[in-house]
């Protein structure tokens, strides 16, 4: 599913909003391991069988439910399944997609940096890897910022401020896209990260009590 017209709007500001704050509640340089451990990093198959998701996960037509207006719902009850202990959390449900979205910029961010340290890179990747670079730190500090804003119980503030990480993917792509003869060399997982993202989007808008965009 495409996000509405009006969301991209709302998010394509985000980036600007997210790199003028000048104090990050918690800084890219910390552990967060907290939050990453509670969220699988989804394969490029996203580990389902023949592509559906059990039948036999716990609580499937509640994640079925919660995760149906995401971008990707077989991703998303994949991610969440596993962390669920006892009765399904929307809460926690989203804390986990947010720790899954971190798992995936985490590890761009490292694909990223080799092809910068790759002595083969072209001038122009190194270019469009430069911005991307910027992008994926905006991500993580984003990121940070709301599961920070989630462990105040601040839903809508973390909604808000998590919009910023779709406009920062799409940044990065753009990047590539303004460079023609580049191969965009982790296409797969941008289109995940988007996936995990929009996810979270449309968790956090269920908890606020919205109406889905899509």
């Amino acid at each position: 599913m495409e996000f509405s017209k009006s969301l991209v709007l709302f998010v394509s500001v985000c980036c600007l909003v997210v790199s003028s704050i000048n104090a990050v509640p918690i800084s890219r340089s910390q552990s967060l391991s907290v939050e990453v451990a509670a969220a699988p990093t989804p394969s490029h198959g996203h580990g389902l069988i023949n592509g559906v998701v059990s039948k036999a996960v716990p609580h499937l037509a509640e994640l079925q439910d919660l995760c149906k207006d995401g971008e990707n719902v077989d991703l998303c009850i994949e991610t969440i399944a596993p962390e669920i202990h006892g009765a399904l959390d929307p809460v926690h449900a989203a804390i986990v997609e947010i720790g899954a979205t971190l798992n995936e910029t985490l590890k761009v961010s490292s694909i990223i940096r080799s092809l910068k340290e790759d002595p083969k890179t072209s001038k122009g990747m190194i270019d469009a890897l430069d911005i991307c670079a910027d992008q994926y730190d905006l991500i993580t500090d984003t990121i940070a910022m709301s599961l920070e804003l989630m462990h105040q119980n601040d839903v809508a503030g973390a909604w808000t401020t998590f919009s910023a990480v779709i406009s920062c993917q799409s940044t990065c792509e753009d990047a590539f896209k303004e460079s023609p003869g580049e191969a965009f060399p982790f296409a797969d997982d941008s289109k995940t990260l988007f996936q995990l993202g929009g996810n979270t989007l449309a968790i956090l808008m269920r908890l606020n009590g919205e109406t889905s965009p899509y």
